[in-house]
């Protein structure tokens, strides 16, 4: 009997121990029959627009706790994808052990716009799912619940427009852009015009009239731009009357010095050989000249050469707009005739213009 019950004993302890090895080898029972996290709120179907003044409030996303039969913290993670998508570029919109997640309407229109790049000011199907896990586990998933949210953006900065004109401030102005002459955009990207350096001096152009955007320097090569806010002037020795084209793409620009304006045609004392001057009157910006004229065509030309000339949009007109053409003034009676051409001054800095009057 003593026998029985010492052998009784031995057994007892040793499964014993075969349990303990047995845990030790393949860890606790994990209760694999337990319900997946349910997401309590929101609820399906659920929308929410934010707006501006949405900023300071939160939003609470519940679901149900998941027991797997352990005292093991459970990770809980909220995804967020597109709808019908199957979560496959899923996001993570927060991660805890509790089950409930707090945010900020803020952080929430943060994540949706720039995590997720959801478009902004409209609403977006979204769907919602929550996973928990534990380690050597699989994690269970909860059904994806259907959502819209339609994120909110607001450009605190006023949307700066492109330039039509381009401004010429130089030391001949004090460097000042607001106040400096321009000139205007006759293609895309290309800039042309005419202005009255009074002194030789250093200039720059600018695509606004400050220092606060981009301005054009001189690259260090004849003729080339830099966007440089740092590099120096461009310049000039020689005082006058120039014409600027700038191309802002290329980065390249010319200045041709305009030493005279005329006008020349067959209604001129030159005919078509050579100039009348015109004079610059500095004080108004235009050039003019006092002259006999007869019956025929006129056109104006800068430098007495070909190389830049103008004549009207309308050659029946005695005033309007210039343009580079072929075509000529037609002057039907002669007389004494007064004749103004005005390349852009700040009051008009989109058109060239001309005006025949006869005294």
């Amino acid at each position: 009997m003593k026998k029985l019950y010492i052998f009784a004993l031995l057994s007892m302890v040793l499964l014993a121990f075969a349990a303990c090895d047995e845990e030790q080898e393949f860890g606790p029972v994990i209760n694999t029959y337990t319900n997946p996290p349910e997401l309590l709120t929101p609820t399906a179907r659920y929308q929410k627009i934010i707006d501006a003044g949405d900023s300071l409030e939160v939003m609470t996303f519940v679901w149900t706790d998941v027991n797997f039969g352990v005292n093991t913290p459970i990770s809980y993670s909220l995804y967020v994808d597109s709808a019908g998508r199957a979560f496959e570029n899923a996001a993570v919109l927060g991660t805890t052990t509790e089950t409930f997640l707090t945010l900020s309407v803020e952080q929430l229109n943060t994540f949706l716009l720039e995590d997720m790049g959801f478009p902004a000011n409209e609403s977006s199907q979204l769907e919602l799912m929550v996973t928990a896990s534990i380690a050597d586990v699989e994690p269970l998933s909860s059904d994806p619940v259907p959502v819209s949210f339609a994120p909110f953006f607001q450009d605190d900065e006023p949307e700066v427009p492109a330039p039509n004109m381009l401004w010429v401030p130089g030391a001949y102005q004090e460097w000042d852009p607001a106040s400096a002459p321009t000139i205007r955009e006759i293609s895309e990207n290309v800039y042309e015009g005419y202005v009255y350096l009074n002194t030789p001096t250093g200039y720059k152009f600018t695509s606004h009239p400050n220092w606060d955007n981009i301005n054009y320097g001189d690259a260090g090569e004849e003729g080339v731009l830099t966007t440089d806010g740092a590099a120096p002037s461009l310049g000039t020795d020689i005082a006058g009357y120039y014409r600027f084209i700038v191309n802002t793409e290329e980065l390249i620009y010319s200045a041709d010095l305009i030493t005279s304006f005329g006008i020349i045609g067959t209604a001129t004392p030159g005919q078509w050989d050579s100039s009348t001057e015109m004079t610059f009157d500095e004080e108004n910006g235009v050039w003019t000249v006092t002259q006999d004229l007869v019956a025929g065509a006129l056109k104006f030309r800068a430098n007495d050469a070909w190389d830049i000339n103008y004549g009207p949009a309308d050659s029946n007109a005695l005033e309007g707009f210039l343009i580079q053409t072929d075509g000529a003034i037609s002057i039907t009676e002669a007389g004494n005739y007064t004749i103004t051409i005005d390349m852009g001054t700040t009051e008009s800095p989109y058109d060239y213009t001309y005006e025949v009057v006869r005294n």
